[in-house]
Protein backbone atom coordinates (compact mmCIF):
# COMPACT_ATOMS: atom_id res chain seq x y z
CA UNK A 1 0.00 0.00 0.00
CA UNK A 2 1.60 3.59 -1.21
CA UNK A 3 1.01 6.03 1.78
CA UNK A 4 -0.28 9.66 0.90
CA UNK A 5 2.57 11.47 -0.01
CA UNK A 6 3.74 9.00 -2.55
CA UNK A 7 0.23 8.95 -4.03
CA UNK A 8 0.86 12.88 -4.61
CA UNK A 9 4.21 12.36 -5.75
CA UNK A 10 2.91 9.35 -8.42
CA UNK A 11 0.01 11.44 -9.63
CA UNK A 12 2.67 14.32 -10.30
CA UNK A 13 4.52 11.69 -12.35
CA UNK A 14 1.41 10.35 -14.27
CA UNK A 15 0.34 13.92 -14.59
CA UNK A 16 3.64 14.81 -16.43
CA UNK A 17 3.50 11.86 -18.92
CA UNK A 18 2.23 10.96 -22.00
CA UNK A 19 2.43 7.26 -23.30
CA UNK A 20 4.11 7.60 -26.96
CA UNK A 21 4.79 4.10 -28.16
CA UNK A 22 5.12 0.56 -27.18
CA UNK A 23 7.62 -1.69 -29.17
CA UNK A 24 8.68 -5.17 -28.54
CA UNK A 25 12.30 -5.11 -29.81
CA UNK A 26 12.91 -8.68 -28.61
CA UNK A 27 11.30 -11.94 -28.08
CA UNK A 28 11.69 -15.98 -27.46
CA UNK A 29 9.57 -18.18 -26.82
CA UNK A 30 10.25 -22.14 -26.09
CA UNK A 31 8.16 -24.90 -25.79
CA UNK A 32 9.96 -27.78 -23.54
CA UNK A 33 7.63 -30.53 -24.36
CA UNK A 34 4.20 -31.45 -25.33
CA UNK A 35 1.31 -33.43 -23.65
CA UNK A 36 -1.52 -33.96 -24.37
CA UNK A 37 -2.56 -33.32 -20.85
CA UNK A 38 -2.19 -29.73 -21.72
CA UNK A 39 -5.32 -29.23 -22.88
CA UNK A 40 -6.69 -29.17 -19.28
CA UNK A 41 -6.47 -25.64 -18.24
CA UNK A 42 -7.16 -25.97 -14.94
CA UNK A 43 -3.50 -27.69 -13.79
CA UNK A 44 -1.51 -25.10 -15.28
CA UNK A 45 0.66 -22.38 -13.63
CA UNK A 46 2.28 -19.20 -14.63
CA UNK A 47 5.27 -17.48 -13.27
CA UNK A 48 5.86 -13.93 -14.27
CA UNK A 49 9.64 -12.16 -13.84
CA UNK A 50 9.32 -8.22 -14.52
CA UNK A 51 12.78 -6.40 -15.00
CA UNK A 52 13.78 -3.19 -15.90
CA UNK A 53 17.05 -2.29 -18.03
CA UNK A 54 20.31 -1.46 -16.41
CA UNK A 55 19.95 1.86 -18.41
CA UNK A 56 15.94 3.02 -17.40
CA UNK A 57 14.50 5.04 -17.66
CA UNK A 58 16.36 7.04 -20.34
CA UNK A 59 15.93 10.23 -21.39
CA UNK A 60 16.25 12.19 -24.61
CA UNK A 61 14.65 15.24 -25.35
CA UNK A 62 11.27 15.67 -24.17
CA UNK A 63 11.21 11.60 -24.22
CA UNK A 64 11.58 9.38 -21.37
CA UNK A 65 12.19 5.38 -22.22
CA UNK A 66 11.70 2.47 -19.93
CA UNK A 67 13.33 -0.75 -21.49
CA UNK A 68 11.74 -3.54 -19.21
CA UNK A 69 11.84 -7.53 -19.57
CA UNK A 70 8.79 -9.56 -18.77
CA UNK A 71 9.36 -13.79 -18.47
CA UNK A 72 6.40 -16.14 -18.89
CA UNK A 73 6.97 -19.48 -17.26
CA UNK A 74 4.24 -21.87 -17.85
CA UNK A 75 4.09 -25.01 -16.12
CA UNK A 76 1.58 -28.13 -14.78
CA UNK A 77 1.10 -30.28 -12.06
CA UNK A 78 1.75 -33.39 -12.48
CA UNK A 79 2.12 -35.73 -10.03
CA UNK A 80 2.42 -33.11 -7.36
CA UNK A 81 5.28 -31.54 -9.50
CA UNK A 82 5.40 -28.83 -11.24
CA UNK A 83 6.91 -29.63 -14.72
CA UNK A 84 7.35 -26.89 -16.93
CA UNK A 85 6.09 -26.78 -20.74
CA UNK A 86 6.17 -23.61 -22.44
CA UNK A 87 8.65 -20.06 -21.49
CA UNK A 88 8.47 -16.55 -23.42
CA UNK A 89 10.52 -14.00 -22.96
CA UNK A 90 10.08 -10.18 -24.00
CA UNK A 91 12.02 -7.00 -24.04
CA UNK A 92 9.52 -3.91 -24.63
CA UNK A 93 10.83 -0.72 -25.02
CA UNK A 94 7.85 2.16 -23.74
CA UNK A 95 8.25 5.22 -24.78
CA UNK A 96 6.63 8.84 -23.35
CA UNK A 97 6.75 12.10 -23.70
CA UNK A 98 6.80 14.35 -21.16
CA UNK A 99 5.86 18.11 -19.94
CA UNK A 100 9.03 18.78 -17.88
CA UNK A 101 11.93 16.47 -18.43
CA UNK A 102 13.90 17.76 -15.16
CA UNK A 103 10.85 17.48 -12.71
CA UNK A 104 10.52 13.84 -14.35
CA UNK A 105 14.17 12.95 -13.91
CA UNK A 106 14.08 14.49 -10.19
CA UNK A 107 10.93 12.08 -9.37
CA UNK A 108 12.30 9.10 -11.03
CA UNK A 109 15.35 9.65 -9.23
CA UNK A 110 13.08 8.14 -6.16
CA UNK A 111 13.55 4.91 -5.71
CA UNK A 112 10.21 4.30 -4.52
CA UNK A 113 8.18 5.94 -6.95
CA UNK A 114 10.26 4.33 -9.19
CA UNK A 115 9.47 1.31 -8.31
CA UNK A 116 5.64 1.83 -7.76
CA UNK A 117 5.74 2.96 -11.46
CA UNK A 118 7.29 -0.27 -12.67
CA UNK A 119 5.43 -2.32 -10.86
CA UNK A 120 1.90 -1.04 -10.80
CA UNK A 121 1.46 1.47 -13.83
CA UNK A 122 4.14 0.44 -16.18
CA UNK A 123 2.65 -3.29 -15.45
CA UNK A 124 -1.04 -2.23 -16.00
CA UNK A 125 -0.37 -0.60 -19.28
CA UNK A 126 1.51 -3.28 -20.68
CA UNK A 127 -0.57 -6.40 -19.41
CA UNK A 128 -2.93 -6.60 -22.20
CA UNK A 129 -0.01 -6.50 -24.76
CA UNK A 130 1.11 -8.95 -22.92
CA UNK A 131 -2.08 -11.11 -23.13
CA UNK A 132 -2.29 -11.03 -26.66
CA UNK A 133 1.13 -11.82 -27.40
CA UNK A 134 1.53 -14.88 -25.61
CA UNK A 135 -2.02 -15.91 -26.65
CA UNK A 136 -0.74 -15.44 -30.58
CA UNK A 137 2.28 -17.26 -29.45
CA UNK A 138 1.46 -20.51 -27.81
CA UNK A 139 -1.22 -20.53 -30.73
CA UNK A 140 1.56 -20.21 -33.05
CA UNK A 141 3.56 -23.39 -31.34
CA UNK A 142 0.73 -25.33 -31.19
CA UNK A 143 -0.35 -24.82 -27.75
CA UNK A 144 -3.66 -24.26 -25.91
CA UNK A 145 -3.56 -20.73 -25.35
CA UNK A 146 -3.67 -19.98 -21.56
CA UNK A 147 -4.63 -15.97 -20.85
CA UNK A 148 -2.73 -14.29 -18.54
CA UNK A 149 -5.07 -13.94 -15.11
CA UNK A 150 -6.22 -9.86 -14.10
CA UNK A 151 -3.71 -8.35 -12.20
CA UNK A 152 -5.02 -7.53 -8.70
Amino acid sequence: MIDAFMKEKFSELINLLSLRQIRIVDSHETVLFEDSVLEQKNNVNIETVQALGEQSPEFENSFVRFNVKYTFNFSREKDSVNKPYFTASYVIIVTFETLDVEKTRQLLTEKELLNVFITQQLKKTLWPVLRGTLLDAMGRHSLQPIPLPWIK
